[in-house]
C-alpha cells in the first residue's frame, strides 16, 4: 500500500435516516493547493482535515463539519469541500450540501467526465430533499424566521429553501402581533403560505427560553413554538404567556412570563427525569475516551470521573468531556431505548500539554539510546576484557606451576641446588601475578553487569516510551501533497452509497 503504483480503498461507512450509506474520503490530494501553501498552514490544515475524519468516523457530525471548514478555509481543497458536503448531507442539512457540490462542480480542475457525473447525481439526490417555501404576506418589512433563524423580508425577492419536513415559520412586524405557523413541506416542491397579521398598538416583547436539555417540545400558550435548544428569543404580544417543556422520559415543566410591551426576559425551562420512565425506557450510554480518568458532563450536570457507562433518557444529550491539559470535547449523542449506544471520545491535548509531552519523549527515548549505547559499549569492552584476562590467569598460572616444578626432587629449586636463595622471591611472584590476574576478572564481571544494567534499562525506556506521533495527524489526512484521487459509488441490499478510490 505504501508503494506507488499500488490502489487502495478507504471507507467510513455511516448509514443515515434516509437509508443512504456515506463514505467521509480520507485520502485526497491536488500538488495545485499545497504548492501554494507554506508549511505552516498546511500542517494546521493537515491536522484539521485528520480531526475532522476521526471525529466524523465518531458520528459527531457537528464536530467534523467545524473541523473540515478550517481546513478549507485555510486550503480551498476539492477534497475537503467534497468533505464538507458530504457531512452537510448526513446531517441532514440538502441546501448546504447542494451548496458545497455545486461550488466543487464550479471548479471540476482535474475531475474526469465520469467523477463529474457521480457528484451530480448526489448533487441530484439532495436537490430531491430540498422545499421550498412562498410565503406572502400582508404586512412589508417583515422578518421571516425559519426554526428560529432569520430567512428573508416580506416581500421575498426569491423562495425559501430549507430541507424537506416539519418546520415553524414566523413573520414578526412591528405594530403587529407575530405570528408562527407549524407547516410540513415537501421535498422536490414548492409551498405557498398566506400570512395574515393583525394589528397592535403595543410593543412586541422578546424572551429567551433556554434550557441545558436538547430536543425538548417548546409550547407558547399551548402552541408548538420549536425545540431545543431554541437558536433566538422569541417575539411575543406583551402579556401574561405560559410556557411548557416536554419530552419523553421527563416530567413536563411549566413556567409563566408577564411581559410587558417591548420589554426582554428569560426563563430556563428544565424538566426532571421521570425515574420510572428511566428504569423502563431508558438506555445506557457506553464511552471509549482516549485518555483515563475524563469527567463526564451529560446536559449540564457533572457524572464525576467516568468508568461505566451511564444510564440516560432516551434521545438526544448533551455530552462534555473534560481532562486536565486536554481540549474539553462537546458533542449531541443519540441513547437508543432499552440498548446501549457506544460512542468514542477522541482527546487532544493543549498546545502546552502537546510540547510537553513531545519533549518527555524526545527526553526519554535520547537517554535510552545514550543508556542502551553505553551499556552495549561496557558489555562488548568487559566481554573482551574477560576473555584476555582469561588468557592472562592461564598464561599467570602456567608460571606459577613453572615455580612450584622446581622446587620439586630434582628442580633446580632443590634445596641441594645451586640457585635456591632465589627460588623463594621468584615462587612469590608468580602466586601474586596469578592473584592479581583473578581479581581482574572482579573488575571484570563488575563491569558487565553494570553494561548490563545500562543496557536493559535503555531498552526498558526505549520499548516502553510512548509514540512520539500519537497526537499527530494520521497519513491518510494528508490531503494536500501527494494522492491522487477519484470519488465512487456503489449500491447493494442496504442501499446506495460514495466512497473514494486513490492510487498512490
Amino acid at each position: 500500500m505504501n508503494s506507488r503504483g499500488d490502489a487502495f480503498r478507504v471507507w467510513i461507512r455511516r448509514a443515515t435516516s434516509s437509508g443512504l450509506v456515506w463514505a467521509v474520503m480520507t485520502a485526497f490530494a491536488s500538488p495545485v493547493y499545497a504548492q501554494a501553501s507554506d508549511d505552516a498552514t498546511k500542517t494546521e490544515a493537515r491536522d484539521h482535515f485528520d480531526r475532522g475524519l476521526r471525529l466524523f468516523n465518531q458520528l459527531d457530525n457537528e464536530g467534523a463539519l467545524a473541523e473540515f471548514l478550517r481546513a478549507y478555509e485555510l486550503i480551498p481543497h476539492q477534497a475537503v469541500l467534497q468533505n464538507i458536503g458530504i457531512v452537510y448531507a448526513a446531517m441532514g442539512r440538502p441546501v448546504q450540501a447542494q451548496e458545497a457540490f455545486d461550488r466543487l462542480l464550479a471548479n471540476p480542475t482535474g475531475l474526469n467526465a465520469a467523477t463529474i457525473d457521480k457528484i451530480q447525481s448526489e448533487r441530484a439526490r439532495q436537490l430531491s430533499q430540498i422545499a421550498e417555501l412562498d410565503l406572502i404576506a400582508n404586512v412589508p418589512g417583515g422578518l421571516i424566521e425559519v426554526d428560529g433563524v432569520e430567512a428573508g423580508r416580506t416581500p421575498l425577492a426569491r423562495s425559501i429553501r430549507v430541507a424537506k419536513g416539519n418546520h415553524i415559520v414566523s413573520v414578526i412586524a412591528t405594530g403587529y402581533i407575530p405570528l408562527r405557523k407549524p407547516l410540513n413541506l415537501a421535498g422536490g416542491a414548492k409551498t405557498q403560505v398566506v400570512f395574515e397579521l393583525l394589528p397592535t398598538e403595543a410593543q412586541v416583547a422578546h424572551i429567551d427560553v433556554r434550557s441545558r436539555i436538547p430536543k425538548l417540545d417548546l409550547y407558547l400558550d399551548g402552541e408548538f413554538v420549536g425545540q431545543t435548544p431554541l437558536p433566538a428569543s422569541l417575539a411575543v404580544a406583551p402579556g401574561l404567556h405560559q410556557f411548557e417543556a416536554k419530552r419523553l422520559g421527563y416530567r413536563t415543566a411549566t413556567q409563566s412570563a408577564n411581559l410587558g410591551p417591548g420589554s426582554s426576559g428569560a426563563l430556563d425551562l428544565n424538566p426532571e427525569v421521570d425515574a420510572n420512565s428511566l428504569n423502563v425506557e431508558g438506555g445506557e450510554l457506553a464511552l471509549a475516551i482516549s485518555e483515563p480518568g475524563a469527567i463526564l458532563f451529560v446536559d449540564g450536570e457533572s457524572r464525576g470521573a467516568y468508568s461505566v457507562p451511564v444510564r440516560l433518557v432516551a434521545g438526544d444529550h448533551w455530552l462534555r468531556v473534560e481532562r486536565a491539559e486536554f481540549l474539553p470535547v462537546e458533542r449531541k449523542v443519540t441513547v437508543v431505548a432499552r440498548g446501549r449506544s457506544e460512542y468514542a471520545v477522541e482527546l487532544k491535548p493543549t498546545s502546552e500539554k502537546l510540547e510537553n509531552y513531545r519533549s518527555a519523549v524526545t527526553r526519554r527515548s535520547t537517554w535510552g539510546w545514550v543508556a542502551t549505547g553505553a551499556g552495549s559499549v561496557l558489555v562488548g569492552g568487559d566481554i573482551g576484557f574477560l576473555l584476555w584476562n582469561s588468557k592472562q590467569k592461564s598464561n599467570k598460572k602456567a608460571a606459577f606451576e613453572t615455580q612450584v616444578a622446581r622446587a620439586n626432587p630434582g628442580g633446580d629449586c632443590d634445596p641441594k641446588g645451586i640457585q635456591q636463595s632465589t627460588c623463594g622471591t621468584e615462587l612469590q611472584l608468580a602466586l601474586q601475578n596469578l592473584d592479581n590476574a583473578r581479581r581482574r576478572d572482579v573488575y571484570g564481571w563488575v563491569g558487565l553487569g553494570v553494561g548490563a544494567v545500562a543496557f536493559g534499562t535503555g531498552l526498558y525506556l526505549l520499548l516502553g516510551n510512548d509514540d512520539g506521533q500519537r497526537y499527530a495527524p494520521k497519513p491518510q489526512s494528508d490531503v494536500f501533497g501527494r494522492l491522487r484521487w477519484a470519488p465512487t459509488a456503489w449500491v447493494d441490499a442496504r442501499g446506495a452509497g460514495t466512497g473514494v478510490v486513490g492510487t498512490f
